[in-house]
């Protein structure tokens, strides 16, 4: 009697049911009508065919169906059309899609060399932007300057890659053309491996008791620019106005200007033959104020610096065996004196009138010493001297002891 209770219970509860489902059979009654129903996507094409009892209320029992999105838009499902209701028929359902967004597109801007500058995504119809400002660092040969972006920039289609275009400009380095003492001659600026060229005078140089002066050239061999240079003017000395060929092949350095100033250096020779001896009168009354000789000299003639008021300091050669007659004579200038080991002749009245002297060191080696050499050298304080002391009184003041 319970197993009875429990079938027709169940009986009851199937025939209630049977509304809710589709009728995948045949009626089983003549008085159970089904109908048709699929469901289609936008396209017409069929996604699910089923059969649903009259009266039913179709539903669709997959995942929704998707739209793939086109060149512009993405979509996402809206609804069913017809919207489901109770069917009375056989039906056909067709997915509504509404628009969820713009397509996105890559768009990448690139370097000249190919390396990426940015990567952003940008809306269908929209116009990109770069927010970097692309530079290209100068090489040897060029500068450059961004120009443009290729291709033009237009509207996003579709993904894009910009490349960056520079206008280049021959690299220009700044060419400096000057005199012997800095003195600016030229300034040009100048393209990358092209020739320079000076295109000024030609340049001088004052003639000084040293001599006359021949432009020969410049400090370097002019090449192509590869970058800033800067050329010196060279001079050549004519001492050739002021030397004297001796019988021997060497050169005495015989006059030089009268109105030598400054600093006056010997030099060792003049077309590789030596410079031995200065001239008597060589600098006679001159301004000049220090003198370097070489130590190929071993005379300086009488009245070489004669009176020469502004010398004060002069260094003798280390090879120097003579020193003539008021070769110094009153040169009341000068400070000091160091006679090197050689020297063996010092002539009469030679150092007479040096006043600013204030010590003298005479080597052991000298032979002569004339009269009234070191006479009216008012400041000296210390006298050291090997040999004739027997004459020191004729030598110096006679208030020398």
């Amino acid at each position: 009697m319970k197993l009875n209770k429990i079938f027709i219970s169940i009986f009851f509860s199937l025939c209630f049911a049977m509304p809710l489902f589709s009728c995948t059979t045949q009626p089983q009654s003549s008085q159970d009508i089904c109908f048709k129903v699929e469901w289609c996507d936008y396209d017409g094409t069929l996604l699910e065919s089923e059969t649903y009892l009259e009266g039913s209320t179709p539903i669709y029992k997959k995942e929704l169906p998707k739209k793939p999105s086109d060149e512009i838009y993405n979509y996402v499902f809206q609804s069913w059309s017809p919207l489901p209701a109770p069917i009375e028929s056989d039906v056909r359902y067709y997915a509504n899609y509404k628009i969820s967004s713009k397509v996105k597109y890559k768009v990448v801007w690139e370097d000249f060399d190919g390396s990426t500058i940015d990567v952003e995504y940008y809306e269908y119809g929209s116009t990109p932007i770069c927010y970097y400002n692309p530079k290209r660092e100068s090489d040897y040969y060029y500068d450059y300057e961004f120009s443009c972006w290729e291709p033009t920039i237009s509207e996003v289609k579709g993904d894009a890659i910009y490349r960056a275009q520079y206008n280049s400009y021959p690299k220009e380095y700044t060419i400096k053309w000057i005199n012997y003492d800095g003195t600016l001659l030229d300034e040009e600026r100048y393209s990358y491996n092209s020739m320079p060229t000076f295109k000024g005078y030609e340049p001088t140089k004052e003639t000084d008791f040293q001599g006359s002066y021949t432009f020969i050239g410049w400090d370097k061999e002019i090449h192509n620019v590869v970058s800033d240079e800067v050329y010196t003017a060279r001079f050549e000395t004519n001492f050739i106005n002021y030397l004297k060929l001796k019988n021997d092949g060497t050169y005495e350095l015989s006059e030089a200007k009268k109105n030598s100033t400054g600093t006056y250096y010997i030099p060792d020779e003049y077309n590789g033959n030596k410079i031995t001896s200065v001239g008597s009168n060589a600098f006679r009354y001159t301004a000049v104020e220090k003198v370097q000789m070489s130590n190929n000299i071993t005379l300086i003639g009488a009245y070489a610096f004669y009176e020469c008021n502004s010398l004060k300091s002069i260094s003798l050669s280390s090879n120097l065996e003579r020193i003539d007659t008021k070769c110094f004579y009153g040169c009341a200038s000068l400070l000091s004196i160091s006679f090197p080991e050689n020297i063996s002749i010092i002539g009469e009245f030679a150092f007479y009138g040096c006043s600013s002297l204030k010590e003298i060191f005479i080597p052991a080696g000298i032979k002569s010493i004339g009269s009234s050499a070191f006479k009216s050298c008012l400041s000296i304080k210390s006298i050291t001297i090997p040999i004739f002391s027997y004459r020191v009184k004729t030598i110096f003041d006679e208030n020398i002891t």
